[in-house]
């Protein structure tokens, strides 16, 4: 106890005596310490593999597929994924639109999104500026009506579309009955009944990961057009590979040039205080007691700059959010960053204390 009371005490003192450096110290690793954890928090929550990691593994991208000849070919696959039971329960998909097979004598070319009414696995945000959406019949009935985009009236600013017109799709005329703000839109009956649409899709998520087995299914579903669907966990991982290596550099580099700025300042509070720690040496003190004298201080410092920087970290959370940062690290996270800052500065302060250990007496008078 009484080494432990003098460790403390001496440590207390040797900071008093350098009040200046050591107010520098702590500022420097206050300031140290909120960047990693800024940089942290920017690794763990700016990229959304880490979140999502679970939803990417049973979620697959679909290069977009089908050709004109092969119309046949992509409306059975349309139908397999939208009635069949061959494939594992889908919690989900997006992006599914079609391109009508166009012929010589057709009048304009719309790419329309399917339009799944209360299916909970596709949902279709309509932004209709003029007309209206498909009744309940055209629906079950595939209708030969069309919701098209406002955009299309981009290129006939002299003849614009209106609702009422018609517009020949594959030598077969559909009635515009709306027209919405982004996207055109065809009921799901419609693709289902005229095999004259190519069939693109861009995300299928399944409800649950896909064994081996069944992903082999789920490929085969789309080899007859030489589709070739991706788990995107695979497309991402490589991302968020570089990702992390990217921050992890920066990280490092930031540490290392701040806490070698912060370790010269501890040398210049040991080497004030050479022959204090020479009368110690003389005098008998161990090696244990000379670690503690010339590290307590040291960590006295980083465990203050440690609470401080988390504190500061934590109220400024209104504007991290500000600025654009989602998340904040959990107390733990934090703990963790710390933990490596700390054991990062310890190393850094060694060579300072070897060079002090193998100095004689002489030399540190």
């Amino acid at each position: 106890m009484m080494r432990i009371r003098f460790i403390f005490i001496t440590s207390i003192k040797h900071i008093s005596y350098n009040i200046k450096s050591s107010l520098v110290v702590l500022i420097s690793l206050t300031i140290c310490i909120c960047s990693i954890f800024l940089m942290a928090e920017a690794l763990l929550y700016s990229n959304s593999f880490l979140e999502n990691a679970e939803i990417n593994k049973r979620t697959y991208s679909v290069e977009a597929i089908g050709r004109p000849h092969e119309s046949d070919k992509t409306y059975a696959i349309f139908n397999e994924l939208i009635n069949g039971d061959t494939l594992p329960n889908i919690s989900s998909f997006s992006g599914i639109y079609v391109n009508p097979v166009i012929d010589e004598n057709v009048e304009e070319y719309i790419s329309a999104s399917v339009y799944f009414e209360d299916d909970p696995r596709y949902s279709v945000d309509m932004d209709i500026v003029d007309g209206r959406s498909f009744t309940t019949e055209e629906i079950l009935s595939g209708a030969n009506v069309v919701i098209i985009s406002k955009n299309l009236n981009y290129w006939k600013s002299n003849n614009p579309y209106r609702v009422g017109d018609q517009v020949l799709i594959n030598n077969t005329p559909y009635e515009i009955i709306g027209i919405d703000r982004n996207q055109s839109y065809i009921t799901k009956q419609n693709v289902l009944n005229n095999q004259n649409f190519v069939i693109y899709f861009d995300k299928i998520q399944f409800a649950e990961k896909l064994d081996s087995e069944a992903e082999i299914v789920f490929k085969e579903v789309f080899a007859p057009i030489g589709g070739n669907p991706v788990s995107r966990f695979s497309q991402l991982v490589a991302e968020f590979a570089m990702h992390v290596v990217t921050y992890i550099a920066l990280i490092g580099l930031v540490s290392y040039c701040a806490l070698s700025i912060i370790a010269q300042l501890f040398s210049y509070m040991v080497n004030s205080r050479r022959y204090e720690y020479n009368i110690y040496r003389v005098l008998g003190i161990d090696l244990p007691m000379l670690v503690s004298l010339y590290y307590t201080p040291i960590l006295l410092l980083s465990f203050a700059a440690g609470a401080l920087a988390f504190l500061v970290y934590k109220y400024t959370e209104p504007l991290q959010c500000y600025i654009g940062m989602e998340k904040t690290l959990e107390a733990l996270v934090c703990g963790i960053c710390y933990m490596i800052i700390a054991v990062v500065l310890l190393l850094v302060t060694l060579p300072n204390f070897i060079r002090l250990k193998r100095q004689s007496a002489i030399e540190t008078r």
